[in-house]
């Protein structure tokens, strides 16, 4: 990859330690993961500040280390070759950029309110038909995350796939000028960190800006959500436009659900002109349109629609994301519990309402909605309605907007601010063998640990 002057000269340090001309192997921002040659990268978050993991114990295994604290460069540039730099961000955005335009792999940018993390994963499921393909891995889609992920790919790479995600309007432009993608896509608009941003216009706009940066040949545009459709309007001029739709039979790719049972759905539709019908063992009819992205910007790297069919079939959901367990007791588990906010809680109580089973609810806050919170926990409410859920347990604020939406429905409900043992004995003792389970929340309620409960 890198030599470790050449990361000096693109990062303009203030000042180094010099011990030889290495090559430098591999990124990392934990001191947990480092491997020989790696760069270690001392990134500030909001809660750690990775110079304090920086000791002798850790330095050993670092090549380089890149520090913008004065103290920790003076301590350690004697023990390790060490680069000071005035901002360790900027610095890793800086070399990642440098590196992507080495790279001569294809670069796909996927990014959307909802299910780009599923969609990354059935791309990246069905490019490795025709590719040697790299992604980021989890939701490594962020400032910092995105520049991870192109640095820790190989030049053998033929295809690169990142995530990108956003809370405020700038952040996608940023990730593209860092990644240069070749082919881009939306998967659609919802109310996802509506906290930031005034209105859903707002975080269309934020959206959009994949489809405004420089140097992408084709977009691939979802013509069934009000703010992407109004995206491929606006911005499928001059570039190679691909659609899908499961409403339009006109689109590129034109997909319908024939059945769906409780760990896999019949999919059958057109893609460029082929007709086929698979299953695929992914639950859930929203993740109908994750599969259409993936297969459309498959279609834009190049894929055949043959070798995109045969890469759906293998496509499968992954931790936290739509995920059947099955506990010792005999019940089901859906566990879904990586991100949330209105539209995603509506499809996944949608999907689970038609099964003819007991169905109970543990349900959790949703973050970042701001001044909109109180009306979105009352509608959460509204939406958990539809199953007729037989016990909800609710976790976190706003409880009393959620118990409002369900109005008479509200039978067998449990409320808490955090994960509670007894409370878990409580609801445990409600489920009889047959009966089925929803987790739904944001991963920074760490819901697992009800599932995990359930599960033994």
């Amino acid at each position: 990859m890198f030599s470790f002057l050449e990361i000096k000269e693109i990062v303009k340090a203030v000042d180094s330690s010099v011990k030889k001309d290495m090559e430098i192997t591999s990124f990392s921002w934990d001191t947990r993961t480092l491997l020989s040659g790696s760069c270690f990268i001392a990134l500030k978050g909001d809660s750690h500040d990775a110079h304090s993991f920086i000791d002798d114990s850790v330095i050993k295994s670092m090549s380089v280390a890149i520090v913008s604290n004065k103290g920790t460069y003076g301590d350690y540039k004697d023990k390790v070759s060490m680069l000071l730099v005035e901002d360790t961000l900027e610095a890793l955005q800086a070399i990642a950029t440098a590196w992507r335009h080495k790279l001569e792999a294809q670069v796909i940018a996927v990014t959307g309110s909802n299910g780009k993390t599923s969609t990354k994963e059935f791309l990246a499921t069905i490019l490795s038909e025709s590719f040697e393909c790299h992604y980021s891995k989890g939701s490594f889609n962020n400032h910092w995350g995105v520049p991870f992920s192109i640095l820790n790919c190989k030049t053998s790479a033929e295809v690169v796939v990142l995530e990108m995600g956003m809370s405020a309007p700038g952040e996608i432009k940023e990730l593209c000028e860092i990644g240069a993608p070749n082919i881009v896509g939306v998967t659609n608009v919802g109310s996802s960190h509506i906290g930031f941003f005034k209105d859903q216009e707002g975080i269309a706009q934020a959206k959009s800006e994949i489809y405004q940066s420089e140097g992408y040949s084709t977009a691939v545009f979802n013509l069934d959500n009000d703010y992407t459709n109004k995206m491929h309007q606006k911005y499928s001029q001059g570039k190679k436009s691909i659609t899908i739709s499961c409403k339009d039979s006109q689109a590129d790719i034109f997909i319908n659900i024939k059945s769906t049972s409780e760990d896999s759905m019949e999919l059958e539709g057109v893609i460029a002109g082929l007709e086929k019908k698979v299953t695929v063992k992914v639950f859930g009819p929203h993740h109908a349109y994750n599969i259409m992205m993936a297969a459309g910007l498959a279609l834009g790297a190049g894929m055949s629609a043959e070798a995109i069919w045969q890469g759906i079939k293998k496509c499968k959901t992954i931790w936290g994301r739509s995920e059947w367990r099955k506990s010792k007791s005999g019940y089901k588990i859906l566990f879904d519990a990586y991100n949330s906010n209105l539209e995603s809680v509506d499809a996944l109580i949608e999907s689970v309402s038609h099964l003819e089973k007991e169905k109970f609810l543990v349900i959790g806050e949703m973050k970042e909605l701001g001044e909109h919170s109180g009306e979105a926990h009352k509608k959460l409410g509204q939406i958990a309605r539809k199953a007729n859920f037989s016990g909800i347990w609710y976790l976190g604020g706003y409880f009393k907007e959620f118990k409002e939406g369900l109005g008479e429905f509200s039978k067998n409900l449990i409320n808490s601010s955090t994960y509670n043992e007894s409370l878990a004995i409580e609801f445990r003792s409600m489920l009889s063998t047959n009966d089925i389970v929803l987790v739904k929340g944001s991963r920074a309620l760490k819901l697992e640990k009800i599932s995990d409960f359930l599960q033994a």
